[in-house]
This record gives structure tokens, C-alpha cells and sequence, in this order.
């Protein structure tokens, strides 16, 4: 995220979040911030100011973008008809400065799952019973990288900050979650010796590796000891978290065959009447170590490898895709320290040629250059000496 302010640039990449925090106190109720999302040389680009929420500052849209159709990038999270209109879909409402949504989890215990049944034959619902609805609920991972994306994880510059868990611990400053305060909850593993407490932290996020297993609890075999690394140094063992051995064996580890990722777990009463807290689901993200950008394949951790080691400047959508194009695609990976920027598309061998001609037709239009990328198969890949 990068920002002028009194003809100064600002790149928040740059900096932790002391001094974000220190420059916002600066610029309320005193400056216009312009944000670049779209570059420094595009002209006009939509303003923002700093506006206080609770006990927080945040920076809020002038009305007057919209009014004169002055765009934020697709990709920027100030651009509340970007990727963030996706969300709605699934089940998380945005307003200018919170983000709120209800969890779809499972029930810790397999006796406990109800089988809903279907009726008969269908019927068309009464307006009461569209109003009677409950709201569409929240898969976690969904919620986890809406958190990534908002404070730009997605991203990686080199020489810049990537200070993950302070960027997690900031985004949960204005989520709510099952009408908790998100901040209130949230357990993020960053450096060894702080431990989540079972009575308060109810979501916790520590990074994992599904080759090393979670150990056999010494007294009780209905549970077990997960091992969470730091997620700002992998390296680092943070804690050992006691978990449901049943939650652990149903963990949701995707179809990908990355080892390395991100384990989420969520606690919490089974229903409104009880004050029990246990383990409500457990799942893992796969990601590329080095960066922690979350991948869908080994393909994808591949190149995100490839573009760390040679220090470019990318990013890889987690919510939506580089631009409102193919939505309904796999998210693209865009180079930002090109010109034009350029977009890569990972891959499958499923798709054919005609469906990449399209793809490269239609960002071609709006300004980027394409290419496709298939792992190791590097010879006869269009444009693949802007890789190397």
C-alpha cells in the first residue's frame, strides 16, 4: 500500500506497523492521503482520510471518489466495489471499517453432526420465509485470507516488512466473528514462549508442516499435541497446542501436495446455552515458506519460489483475481516491476490453448502483457526471459 501525503510517498510495505499507526495520528483531521493503487504517475487518484473507530484508526474513502468515478485498483482494499464485493457471497459483510460474518464449523464430536432432510418435493418459499432465513456462513479459510489479502500478505516486495502476526493482530482490530471482537480472540503464533490460552483465545493461527505429526497426549488419547511454528520465522517452535484427536484426524488439508502452510483452529461453545469451550475445526492453507503467500498447488509454490530468489516485486491474489476478469478462474500471479505489469498464469494440463489465447487477448486490451508458465517445462514458454 503506498500513499502521498503533502507531495511525500509513503510505501506501508516498507514499514511496521508502529510507525503506520505513528503516521496516521499525523495525518488525522489534518491531510488529504492520495492512494497510488493505480501508480504515482495516474492522475486523478481517489483520496482518502483517517477516521477513528473505537480506540483505532483507519483510513476511510472521501466521498467524493465516487461521486466523480474515481476508481481505487480492483485489487485495493479501499475499493469497496473490487475485490471486496465478492465477499458477500461468501457470507462476509463489509462496511467502510468492519468486516463481520458468522462461521460455518463442524461439530466437534462425528455422533453430533445432523444429516438435514430433504423434503419431498419442492415448493417455492414464502416471503416470510426468504426474510427467515439465517445468514450464509463463513468457511474459515475463507475468513483467514480475507485477513491476508486486507493487509496485503498477497504481496511481496523485496527489502519490505512482512511482519505477518502484527498484520493479523491489525485487521482483527475491526473484524467480528460470531459477534466476538476478533481482536478479543485471536491467538497468532509469533515468537517461542507465549502460549494461547484455552479460557480467551478462541481462533488461533500458527504456521505447520503436515509432515511432522501431532504427538500422542501422554495421559489422555483423546487428544493430542500439535506443534506451531512462528509464522514470522518458520523455524521457530511457538507452542504445543492440546487439540481433540477426532478435530486433528478430520483436519480439511486440501487437495494440494504442499507440506508447509498455515494451520487455523477455532474454539468455542457447541451452542447458545453452553459455556463449554472446545475444539470446533481445524483445517490447514497451504503456502509457500518463504514468502507464507497461501498457493493452490505445487506449481504455484514453485514459481512464487522462483520469484522470491530473484527478488521481484508480485503478488498473488487470495480473494478474487488481478483485475475483474475471470472471477471465476484460479487467481493469477501479477509482476508488479514490469512495464507493462505482467500477468502469469500457472499452468494446468487440463487447460487448452484456445482458453489461454483468450486469456491473453483480454488482458493484452486492458494494458498487461501474458504469459503461461508449467513448472519446470520451461523451454517454448512465451515471454519466460521476463522471468530469468
Amino acid at each position: 500500500m503506498r500513499f502521498r501525503v503533502d507531495g511525500k510517498i509513503y510505501d506501508f510495505n516498507l514499514l511496521d506497523e508502529e510507525h503506520h499507526d505513528l503516521l496516521l495520528r499525523q495525518w488525522h483531521k489534518s491531510f488529504a492521503v492520495e492512494c497510488l493503487c493505480n501508480g504515482e504517475n495516474h492522475s486523478p487518484n481517489p483520496l482518502l482520510y483517517v477516521k477513528q473507530v473505537n480506540d483505532g484508526l483507519f483510513l476511510a474513502n472521501y466521498p467524493s471518489n465516487s461521486k466523480n468515478n474515481i476508481l481505487h485498483d480492483f485489487k485495493c482494499r479501499y475499493n469497496r466495489f473490487g475485490y471486496r464485493s465478492i465477499l458477500g457471497e461468501k457470507g462476509i459483510k463489509v462496511r467502510e471499517n468492519e468486516i463481520s460474518c458468522r462461521l460455518d464449523l463442524d461439530p466437534p464430536f462425528e455422533h453430533e453432526r445432523k444429516i438435514s432432510k430433504q423434503p419431498a418435493s419442492a415448493k417455492l418459499p414464502t416471503h416470510r420465509e426468504i426474510r427467515e432465513r439465517p445468514e450464509p456462513r463463513t468457511k474459515l479459510k475463507s475468513l483467514f485470507l480475507t485477513m491476508l489479502q486486507e493487509y496485503k500478505v498477497s504481496e511481496y516486495r523485496p527489502g519490505g516488512r512482512r511482519n505477518i502476526s502484527k498484520r493479523l493482530y491489525k485487521i482483527a482490530e475491526i473484524i467480528v466473528v460470531n459477534k466476538m471482537r476478533l481482536q478479543d480472540i485471536l491467538y497468532v503464533a509469533s515468537f517461542a514462549g507465549r502460549w494461547p490460552r484455552i479460557d480467551k483465545h478462541f481462533f488461533i493461527i500458527g504456521w505447520g508442516n503436515r509432515k511432522i505429526r501431532a504427538k500422542p497426549h501422554p495421559t489422555n488419547p483423546k487428544l493430542v499435541r500439535l506443534p506451531l511454528f512462528s509464522v514470522d520465522d518458520p523455524k521457530i517452535l511457538v507452542a504445543e497446542v492440546t487439540i481433540l484427536k477426532n478435530v486433528y484426524d478430520r483436519c480439511d488439508h486440501g487437495e494440494s501436495n504442499v507440506n508447509t502452510g498455515y494451520y487455523l483452529l477455532f474454539r468455542g461453545p457447541v451452542g447458545k446455552m453452553d459455556t463449554r469451550t472446545v475444539d470446533r475445526q481445524l483445517c490447514f492453507v497451504p503456502a509457500e515458506e518463504k514468502t507464507r503467500i497461501p498457493v493452490e498447488n505445487e506449481w504455484e509454490e514453485q514459481l512464487i519460489r522462483l520469484l522470491f530468489e530473484q527478488k521481484r516485486h508480485f503478488e498473488k491474489p487470495l480473494i478474487g483475481n488481478v483485475t475483474e476478469l475471470f472471477l471465476d478462474a484460479k487467481p493469477n500471479i501479477i509482476l508488479h516491476d514490469t512495464d507493462p505489469k505482467t500477468i502469469i498464469e500457472v499452468v494446468d494440463t487440463d487447460q487448452n490453448n484456445s482458453y489461454l489465447q483468450r486469456k491473453q487477448e483480454a488482458y493484452t486490451e486492458k494494458g498487461f502483457r501474458f504469459i503461461a508458465w508449467s513448472g519446470e517445462r520451461k523451454e517454448g514458454i512465451q515471454g519466460w526471459n521476463i522471468l530469468s
